[in-house]
């Protein structure tokens, strides 16, 4: 009984949390990359439109060629911090992704990044399907003064990311709880009954 209930947890934890957390990562092909320039509180676009940032900066715009044969489109942004002040505020910075087609925002994704000094994150700045070719224009928005210096942010277009498949996690997230049940139950008090 004690090897079943092991063997549900264990196939459990497989096909649902870990499936779920990497799916996503794993799936697809890496597209192409980018380094996110300087910062600013305004940008003007090629067609004239110029943009404002009141509550941060952003990094300069950048022009994506995207297609539908590249569905379904991953963003990956890898953050480099530097040498943090000695004052600097322990927390999370919050930044958002934003992707443009033509003046119209499509999508948008909020980040939190965790940077500590000297180090690098990498975090999922989201996905989603686009139905015309064409130029679209890629913003990332941060705060005007990261807890942690940002020395570099590079982006990692990504190509034919697969949607982890629900019905895979919910039969794993039910045997990880079917058998966490069966490996406790003989361990809770079994109340006595008198005829």
């Amino acid at each position: 009984m004690r090897g079943l209930a092991g063997l549900l947890v264990l196939v459990g934890v497989i096909f649902g949390p870990v499936y779920l957390l990497t799916w996503e990562r794993v799936s697809g092909l890496d597209g192409p990359s980018f380094e996110l320039s300087e910062r600013g509180q305004r940008w003007t676009l090629v067609d004239g439109t110029i943009l404002h940032f009141a509550k941060g900066q952003a990094y300069r715009p950048l022009d994506l060629e995207l297609d539908p044969k590249m569905n379904r489109i991953g963003f990956r942004l890898t953050f480099e911090a530097g040498t943090a002040a000695n004052n600097a505020a322990p927390g999370a910075d919050r930044y958002e992704v934003t992707l443009m087609q033509g003046d119209q925002s499509i999508f948008r994704h909020s980040l939190e990044l965790h940077a500590k000094a000297n180090d690098a994150a990498t975090l999922d700045g989201g996905g989603l399907e686009v139905f015309f070719p064409g130029t679209y224009t890629f913003i990332l928005e941060g705060p005007e003064a990261p807890r942690a210096p940002i020395t570099r942010v590079r982006l990692l277009v990504r190509e034919q990311v697969q949607a982890p498949t629900m019905a895979v996690v919910w039969v794993g997230l039910a045997g990880l709880v079917v058998g966490l049940a069966m490996l406790i139950e003989p361990y809770l008090p079994r109340s006595r009954h008198r005829a």
